[in-house]
């Protein structure tokens, strides 16, 4: 998807994509600053087996505005590079479901995100963090992250207590990340 304005896909299964990059299950991926992301509604996807991320956002430039009324709700991704990827995004929610397994994160966060949710996930047994967030080159500074009752357990597969859990930081002084909450989360 790389523009739209009241789109909702239901019930999306997605499994064993490899070959063309990004080799994710979906990928929304506006490729012109003047193209948005609006209202767009994916209940129930199951990303499974996929070389890239399950859920890959990926905007092309800073102007995070691009994105507005994102909702994935009840995901359910499994066996994947990261479970979803973010980049240069605002105003999405996730809420629902399990990231597992992934060979790398299941949350990648890389930069210029602005205005996220994350409610109610379960984050587990991937290979490496349940959450992996080091910015770089960032644009904007990355605003108002919430996580929300999110279970985050059994991370770091590979390499226990080397990579396992949470990371977030940012290596601009230039654009900080401001406002990350975790309210509830295990």
């Amino acid at each position: 998807v790389i523009s739209c304005d009241g789109l909702l896909i239901t019930n999306p299964i997605c499994y064993d994509i490899n070959g063309t990059a990004p080799e994710a299950g979906i990928d929304i991926e506006p490729n012109l600053q003047t193209e948005r992301i609006k209202n767009l509604t994916i209940l129930n996807p199951y990303l499974h087996n996929n070389v890239g991320a399950g859920l890959w956002l990926l905007g092309k430039t800073t102007n995070t505005n691009q994105w507005e009324n994102v909702l994935i709700k009840n995901i359910h991704s499994a066996y994947n590079g990261s479970g979803v990827i973010l980049e240069s995004v605002g105003d999405v929610t996730i809420e629902g479901g399990t990231l597992t397994n992934s060979t790398v994160y299941g949350i990648t966060l890389t930069r210029d995100i602005r205005n996220v949710r994350f409610i109610n996930l379960d984050i587990h047994d991937n290979d490496r963090r349940g959450i992996g967030g080091t910015l770089t080159n960032q644009g904007v500074s990355s605003i108002n992250w919430l996580f929300a009752n999110c279970r985050i357990y059994n991370n770091g597969k590979l390499t226990p207590n080397t990579h396992d859990g949470v990371r977030i930081d940012s290596n601009s002084d230039d654009y900080p990340i401001n406002n990350v909450r975790f309210v509830n989360c295990d």
